[in-house]
């Protein structure tokens, strides 16, 4: 009797375990839905802020793409360019500046701050959005890249499956690939160069971010068979987006809003 107990208490712990593990292991994300708009920097004049974030879903996107840089003492924040003079009322290099400098700025002509990564990060977590895109700008060192990954784990949990962090490197989605944080999904962005597929699989990426312009229906099915989505930018049009759906893309950033693509 007393060994039944022992091995019925075994099991329900490893039952347990097992359970919890199952729990915990966020899955890793899909590829973008076919007919998902995923609005690139938000809509308006002031980018990559929460509210145009908001502003975007409310319009009926299903998913938003971030730049991120990071400040000198390390904090993630958003700005599409080096230095925050164009976006900002601030000026000089982002990675230059403090987050003490950069939390008092306001966003172009509105009174919108810069916002964190980790900020957009809940409001992936807690809104309807499907697909949420950081890419590591030019400059993020590696270090950088696993503390994006990082917050990724620790703030999205077992929505992890929504965020994919882009990067121009395959060092840098080696990086992702060969840490504790490898579910973390990645995209290697090709900018105006489609990528050697068969580099951007062994890096570890999931799927290529590419300039609509150089794609084509066989280089996406070059990607598919080597387990790649693609997601084009930027579309503008019903037109261009029917296009590259038909090439077989996976979603498309647009600078517009989601309206002017979906009706």
């Amino acid at each position: 009797m007393k060994r039944f107990k022992t091995i019925s208490m075994l099991i329900i712990t490893v039952a347990v375990v097992i359970g919890l593990g199952s729990f915990t292991a966020p899955a890793q994300a899909d590829a973008p839905a076919s007919g998902c708009v995923i609005v690139h920097r938000g809509q308006g004049h002031a980018e990559n802020t929460i509210s145009n974030f908001k502003r975007a879903i409310n319009h009926g996107a299903c998913g938003i793409e971030a730049d991120v840089r990071s400040t000198s003492d390390h904090v993630k924040v958003l700005n599409h360019d080096a230095t925050l003079n164009r976006t900002t009322n601030g000026t000089g290099r982002v990675s230059s500046r403090s987050w003490h400098y950069v939390s008092r700025l306001r966003v172009g002509h509105t009174h919108a701050h810069v916002a964190t990564y980790q900020q957009v990060l809940i409001l992936c977590r807690d809104s309807r959005l499907q697909v949420c895109m950081f890419e590591a700008k030019k400059g993020m060192s590696s270090a950088d890249v696993l503390t994006m990954a990082q917050d990724a784990v620790n703030i999205m949990g077992d929505k992890l499956y929504k965020v994919t962090i882009e990067t121009d490197t395959f060092a840098q989605t080696r990086t992702i690939e060969n840490s504790e944080f490898k579910q973390v999904s990645t995209a290697f962005v090709g900018f105006n160069s489609w990528p050697n597929v068969s580099d951007v699989k062994a890096s570890g990426a999931d799927g290529i971010i590419v300039n609509r312009p150089v794609m084509s229906r066989a280089r996406v099915a070059s990607a598919a068979q080597h387990g790649l989505w693609v997601t084009p930018y930027t579309i503008e049009t019903r037109k261009q987006f029917a296009r590259v759906r038909h090439m077989g893309s996976h979603g498309a950033m647009t600078d517009s809003s989601p309206s002017r693509l979906i009706g």
